[in-house]
């Protein structure tokens, strides 16, 4: 290494940032307010002139300081009093110039252009004068057209129409008349139509066909129908949850940087924790069908004291987590924020707090979904079968009801009304659709899966579509039938995960009755095999079907919560489940215990499931804190030179195998930018730019 040209480097870029300092520090004092200034005449004497302190100088003049008047008691000099333009408020908001001294214009809160200046000098910039003010018809804050005498620079600032000096507002040429009112417009958005209701300029804008004043979308007259498409589509995910980043050392100092899963459970889980964080790092190295060591985090917050009983969840590009109240275990209590909570846990602290509290008496909610396209949330409610949707403050946005409409009776949603799961893929909102369960069986109505268009801002929009109508099973001679759908998940390629959570109507939570499915769309159709994914235990009855309701995925695994997956032989876990995507069962999975207690059965205790990606590391954070600094300078100046196997060393940033002047920019271009800031940020981690 040459650390003689290095250290001549480093000397330059210490120059270069005590310039910037100085230059900056110059910049933060310059100043172009005037003060009194005794400038020598050519009598001998001094008079007193309002100038800036260059201009004094340049005079040979005695500056008082910034602010200062001649008419100040330590003024030691006469005062010119010479006056010059001063622009001076009117009571209608207009400037009008006077030539006056700097006194009377600071008292009459004016812009003062200068001793001696006058008005019609080019730099003076007051308003022209007006004698007549006339008719201006304008919109006012609420909407509507009114009338107003005004001078006609007020009524065009107004956007306004002026009809002239001295027309009154009572003038027959005056027409003020509201003209603003809103009708259906019909427009094309992504090759569907659309009805919305707006004004007609606003229709006009989006090439549509405006109906006139005061008609809806729901009038027969208006015609804006779109061709039912009954053929899946293949659009791939967008998979955009973020990596929470605790400071607690707990989670800081022991978690890699690898995926991270998060799990609900059941108020009644032993401990009474009923989130967690696990740590998916070294997922792939761990054996099949068999306990294996792995990272756990839970918050003390995240206990069922403060939460209650919890089960949808969610986890937005920052890495905040957020949970939806539920009655849906067996042993049942709300939280902090009650029955229609919505809880935020925070991708640094942890701390709780609640996020939305939604309109319920007691029913709860289902499951929870962030659109990352549109930055908002949908959320399931038990209460009346309503998707509600909200942004990313928590406010209620609208609704949207699936089935029949909602007759404002308390819930839970009757059967064919009530919406669990939720998830957003390819511009559209899907959701489940509860019809039966092992409670309710029926023999002509299946648990189904439909969607709804978004439009542009993430509302839905247009007719349902039925999607799928869930396979059910033969169980002992009974009825066929399926558990109902508490979550969806779309795999990088485009197919569509369910998850199956074993109900006996919604406050009754059995077991071994529920599956994870995959449906592919292939020639516009979706097609699923049944037996592809089995989830727990190869039990006599019913094996596979030990699914608890929660489902994720990543290219090459399937991530599914469950109970059973290995019961007593010789341990007992429950928790989640990690399968190949090509399927099998657990003689070929990963499988996790919730809270690594191998002799505890948790049946019925295990609930949603969310995986995150991988934490990535920004341009010259060689260590990984987070923060570009003299220690990352360090560590590529320590590795200078050859580093053998590309990406081989730390300083080794852009992993051509070499530590050079290439890594030593990286680290200089993001130096000291915390990752809140760094440009190279997304989602509360690092990653590359985009």
């Amino acid at each position: 290494m040459n650390y003689s040209s290095t250290k001549s480097n480093l000397k330059k870029c210490a120059s270069l940032a005590a310039i910037a300092v100085t230059a900056s520090f110059a910049m933060a004092n310059n100043t172009t307010e005037p003060g009194a200034c005794c400038v020598p005449q050519a009598d001998g004497g001094y008079l007193c002139y309002v100038l800036t302190e260059s201009n004094c100088e340049h005079q040979g003049g005695y500056y008082y300081g910034n602010g200062t008047s001649c008419s100040d008691p330590f003024v030691e000099c006469e005062s010119a009093e010479e006056p010059g333009a001063c622009c001076v408020p009117q009571d209608d908001g207009t400037l009008l110039c006077y030539v006056i001294t700097s006194q009377d214009c600071q008292a009459q809160n004016g812009f003062y252009y200068g001793d001696g200046t006058s008005c019609t000098d080019p730099f003076v910039e007051c308003d022209e004068p007006q004698s007549h003010r006339g008719a201006g018809c304008f919109e006012d804050a609420s909407g509507n057209l009114t009338c107003q005498m005004l001078y006609e620079n007020e009524c065009l600032d107004l956007m306004g129409t002026w009809y002239g000096q001295n027309v009154t507002c009572s003038d027959p040429q005056v027409n003020c008349v509201v003209v603003n009112e809103e009708g259906a417009c019909c427009y094309e958005f992504d090759n569907i139509w659309i009805c919305d209701v707006m004004i007609e300029e606003f229709c006009v804008d989006l090439d549509g066909f405006w109906y006139g004043p005061g008609i809806n979308c729901s009038n027969p007259q208006v015609e804006c129908y779109n061709e039912p498409v009954d053929e899946c589509e293949i659009h791939e995910a967008s998979n955009c949850a973020g990596r929470p980043r605790y400071a607690d050392p707990e989670y800081s100092q022991v978690f890699g940087d690898g995926r991270v899963a998060v799990e609900t459970a059941a108020p009644s889980i032993l401990g009474g924790q009923v989130v967690t964080v696990f740590d998916l790092t070294n997922l792939n190295l761990a054996p099949n069908d068999s306990w294996f060591s792995i990272n756990r985090y839970s918050d003390p917050d995240w206990s069922s004291q403060i939460l209650g009983s919890i089960f949808g969840l969610a986890v937005d590009g920052d890495g905040n987590i957020f949970v939806t109240a539920t009655k849906s275990w067996n042993n049942d209590w709300p939280g902090i924020g009650g029955w229609g909570a919505v809880y935020r846990l925070d991708h640094l602290t942890g701390d709780v707090t609640v996020f939305a509290t939604l309109p319920n008496t007691g029913a709860s909610l289902g499951n929870i979904t962030w659109d990352c396209d549109n930055n908002q949330f949908f959320v399931s409610s038990m209460e009346d079968g309503l998707v509600y949707r909200l942004d990313a403050s928590g406010a209620i946005l609208d609704k949207f009801d699936h089935g029949t409409p909602w007759t404002g009776s308390p819930g839970p949603a009757a059967l064919g009304d009530r919406v669990w799961a939720v998830e957003v893929h390819g511009g559209r909102l899907y959701y489940s659709v509860w019809n039966e369960d092992r409670l309710n069986k029926s023999a002509t109505e299946a648990n189904q899966i439909w969607s709804v268009a978004l439009d542009a801002s993430g509302q839905p929009t247009g007719a349902e579509r039925l999607e799928v109508d869930i396979p059910g099973y033969y169980k002992s001679g009974q009825t066929e039938y399926s558990s109902p759908v508490s979550d969806i998940r779309f795999t990088h390629y485009g197919s569509m995960l369910l998850a199956e959570r074993s109900m006996n109507g919604w406050t009754n939570l059995t077991a071994h009755d529920a599956r994870a499915l995959e449906f592919e769309c292939v020639d516009g159709v979706w097609i699923t095999d049944v037996n592809r994914f089995h989830v727990g235990d190869n039990m006599a009855f019913n094996p596979g079907h030990n699914a608890s309701g929660g489902i994720d995925a990543i290219p090459e695994q399937l991530f599914a919560s469950g109970d059973a997956l290995d019961l007593g032989s010789p341990d007992t876990i429950y928790g989640f489940q990690v399968l190949p995507m090509s399927g099998g069962n657990v003689t070929n999975s990963k499988i996790v215990d919730y809270q690594d207690n191998l002799t505890v059965q948790d049946k019925t205790l295990i609930g949603d499931l969310v995986v995150t990606p991988e934490r990535e590391t920004c341009p010259g954070d060689t260590n990984g804190d987070l923060v570009i600094d003299i220690t990352d300078l360090l560590i590529v100046i320590g590795d200078w030179g050859p580093c053998g196997n590309p990406g081989g060393c730390p300083g080794d940033i852009d992993g051509n195998g070499v530590v050079n002047v290439i890594d030593l920019l990286a680290v200089i271009a993001n130096w000291e930018i915390p990752a809140e800031s760094n440009p190279c940020m997304r989602g509360g981690e690092c990653a590359p730019a985009e």
